[in-house]
């Protein structure tokens, strides 16, 4: 399960995006995101992102985010403004990976 944060309804888009996640492993991240927008003025805002998050275990308390042994860089592409999909590819301590990711925009 993940949040990202980013402001869509600001004007100019956003370009940074934060996130945070929690896994089955009980793992917490924390991320980081910059997109690229293809055509702004497009009603599915598509884009390209560049991305990093870094994990820690519950247990590892505040000396996991100080000597980052999890992380994971990725890079996809994606479209939406009130639903929204990304894919992409990435690479973490344990290898490349791929990624499908689909989700939600409210507003608060």
């Amino acid at each position: 399960m993940a949040l990202r944060f980013a402001f869509i309804k600001q004007s100019p888009l956003p370009v940074w995006d934060y996130e945070l996640s929690y896994n089955t492993e009980e793992f917490l991240g924390l991320g980081l995101g910059h997109r690229w927008y293809f055509a702004e003025e497009d009603r599915y805002l598509p884009y390209a992102r560049l991305g990093g998050n870094a994990y820690l275990e519950s247990s590892d308390g505040v000396t996991g985010l100080i000597e980052i042994r999890r992380w994971r860089v990725h890079a996809g592409i994606g479209a939406g403004e009130t639903f929204t999909g990304e894919i992409g590819t990435g690479f973490s301590v344990t290898g490349p990976d791929i990624y499908a990711q689909f989700g939600y925009n409210f507003q608060f």
